[in-house]
């Protein structure tokens, strides 16, 4: 089996980071972190009130911090859509562990976040444009995966399977 010690699990806000996060960490005996909620926890506020108080960039700087603050042992991570847009984020994540590229296209994102009303930066607008300017802006940085699994329309469990599959290769 091949060892890494943490898992990243990266690519656009509705791949399914969270769930196939928990369901992996489940089947291969390991510790999950939503680096949000951990983020969350670390500030006393949610993202949504983060990105309202600091913005962004805010944002963003508390992300690199929670990031290079995680516990040694080895850990399955959520991370947020955005992470991949610091260079110094893909290099601490591609150092430290695997980087799992969850990808998933524009019209599935869609489907999937048309009803989401906690993400920040998919308030108000033309939802289906935002996101494909969020993945023009984002690809070339999910691209720096160490593994990629196109997500579609497959169950979370077909997905865990993929990556345990790989993983013992």
């Amino acid at each position: 089996m091949k060892k890494f010690r943490h898992i990243y699990f990266t690519g656009c806000m509705g791949a399914g980071k969270s769930t196939v996060g928990e369901l992996a960490a489940l089947k291969l005996g390991r510790e999950f972190v939503d680096l949000d909620r951990y983020i969350e926890e670390r500030e006393g506020l949610s993202v949504d009130e983060i990105f309202s108080r600091y913005g962004e960039e805010g944002f963003r700087e508390r992300e690199t911090r929670a990031l290079k603050s995680l516990p040694e042992r080895p850990l399955l991570i959520a991370t947020g859509g955005g992470i991949v847009l610091s260079e110094e984020n893909r290099r601490i994540m591609k150092e430290r562990g695997a980087v799992i590229y969850l990808e998933v296209g524009v019209d599935e994102l869609v489907r999937r976040l048309e009803t989401s009303t906690e993400r920040p930066l998919l308030k108000d607008g033309d939802l289906k444009g935002k996101i494909t300017a969020i993945l023009k802006e984002r690809e070339p940085f999910y691209r720096d995966y160490t593994y990629k699994i196109d997500v579609g329309t497959r169950t979370p469990l077909q997905i865990v399977k993929e990556l345990i599959n790989w993983l013992k290769i």
